[in-house]
């Protein structure tokens, strides 16, 4: 049983105008965890995004592409895919390369040490240039190779161990464990949620973790629907369209509840660990 809690809104990073409504805390979230390298790629070049996509395929679960863009984002649309997906990388191609230039700004100045690779669809010392001064870590040129891609995500990992990727979260994470069945821990668990959910600025979060015999969905007459279950199974590709869908509302909380009695049903800790970054960051 987790309620989380997030309170308040922070001031947007400067850069690329961000807009009004991001929260932002200076809680900071280590995603640099073991497990498929998540990937966000900014390419408004359409053959040269699928290209790249088609050899990250080949990659298999080493990857996953979390979110690929078709145009270079606003700053608002830039900052929430960064709390949305929590990208390990960026892949960022150079068509217009004042654009990319100004998105690799605001990288840095929201997501301090995130990786960028550069993409080209044809080799250019000058423009190599320009991406290594901007921050670019690594690069890749037409024909893309897989070889050639696992070399240069294995050199990102090992950036990542040695300067680990952080982003800004909520802190505020409660667990609520029992000393043995029946001795009232869901209840003290939900109210204490509904008590936090009534008071001003908070955003509250309970995640009914209790697979064997879960009451949250009961003691709050949720429909069976979608369960945390089907939240973990779908940890990979989690954004703010599927959140909505896997979340109940219920006295202004957040709620993810268990689902039916399962005790044989099993909680993945990569895609846990995924779940609970994403909620965190959202």
């Amino acid at each position: 049983m987790i309620a989380q809690i997030e309170q308040g809104r922070g001031q947007a990073s400067p850069g690329l105008n961000v807009g009004d409504g991001i929260p932002i805390r200076a809680v900071e979230l280590n995603v640099s965890q073991p497990g498929p390298l998540r990937i966000l790629l900014i390419c408004p070049d359409e053959p040269l995004r699928e290209d790249v996509g088609a050899v990250l395929a080949e990659l298999g679960r080493e990857v996953v592409l979390s979110h690929a863009v078709a145009a270079y984002p606003s700053g608002g649309d830039l900052a929430r895919a960064l709390r949305t997906f929590s990208p390990q990388v960026v892949f960022l191609s150079f068509e217009q390369v004042e654009t990319a230039t100004a998105v690799m700004r605001f990288l840095e100045s929201e997501a301090n040490g995130l990786p960028v690779v550069g993409l080209y669809g044809v080799a250019n010392p000058a423009l190599l240039l320009q991406a290594l001064r901007a921050g670019a870590r690594e690069f890749l040129t037409r024909p893309f190779e897989r070889e050639q891609m696992a070399g240069v995500l294995q050199a990102v990992r090992a950036l990542l161990r040695s300067a680990p990727l952080a982003y800004a979260a909520t802190e505020h994470i409660y667990s609520f464990l029992p000393s043995k069945p029946g001795v009232g821990t869901s209840t003290v668990a939900l109210n204490i949620s509904a008590a936090m959910a009534r008071e001003q600025n908070l955003k509250v979060l309970l995640t009914d973790m209790d697979l064997s015999c879960g009451i949250i969905r009961f003691l709050l007459k949720l429909p069976q629907d979608l369960s945390i279950v089907d939240a973990l199974a779908r940890a990979a590709e989690m954004d703010t369209t599927l959140w909505p869908q896997l979340v109940a509302h219920r006295d202004g909380m957040d709620v993810l509840h268990s689902g039916g009695v399962n005790p044989q049903a099993f909680m993945d800790t990569t895609q846990l660990q995924g779940l609970i970054d994403f909620a965190r960051c959202n």
